[in-house]
């Protein structure tokens, strides 16, 4: 039997600040690290907030020389105590590497070891991380490859905006930036043949 625990989180809140330059991915990031607080009863607050002492304050910031030899997606982390405060800073080379750096804050209050996070850098050793997804088609073209029930099934799913979004996200979690749909070949849907119906 093994017994596994992480340890204890020592704050109470959180300052976020996030640069307007990280744009959609710094905002997406930001949101993520309001969730895993959210979900530890962690509050979480705007800059310039007068704010608990033992709050640490994150920011997320885009500056092209922080990256590890400013490599696109790349990011460093720096932990430092400002007005004896913890403060931890993630400097990302443009607006993906201050999405995944942020993402990786958000891991660490899930996990309890935000306290734990030193000094690192980060450049992804693969540009292009990606899925290829097989859409099964709609009842407009037969799917003579998958008759499957759960192939049939999902056919209206692919037309769920909720899934996409969810799908997207969970992408980006997990740091794919790469997405290559796939299909039959479209030609039954665009022409009808009335002797092949």
């Amino acid at each position: 039997l093994c017994v596994c625990s992480s340890p204890v989180f020592a704050a109470t809140a959180l300052t976020l600040g996030v640069d307007p330059a990280a744009a959609g991915a710094g905002k997406f990031a930001a949101e993520e690290i309001r969730r895993e607080a959210a979900a530890r009863g962690i509050t979480v607050l705007g800059p310039g907030v007068n704010a608990p002492a033992d709050a640490i304050r994150l920011t997320l910031t885009v500056d092209a020389s922080a990256g590890t030899d400013t490599v696109p997606q790349s990011y460093r982390i720096r932990v430092q105590r400002a007005n004896g405060r913890p403060a931890i800073t993630v400097r990302g080379a443009d607006a993906a590497g201050v999405m995944y750096g942020g993402l990786d804050l958000a891991e660490a209050i899930r996990t309890g070891t935000l306290n734990a996070l030193r000094d690192s850098d980060h450049a992804p050793h693969l540009a292009q991380r990606g899925l290829k997804f097989n859409i099964p088609l709609d009842l407009r073209t037969p799917s003579y490859t998958d008759p499957s029930d759960a192939s049939q099934a999902n056919i209206p799913e692919m037309w769920s905006m909720a899934f996409w979004r969810e799908f997207l996200d969970d992408m980006a979690r997990h740091r794919y930036n790469v997405l290559s749909l796939w299909s039959l070949h479209p030609f039954p849907s665009i022409v009808k043949v009335p002797e092949f119906p």
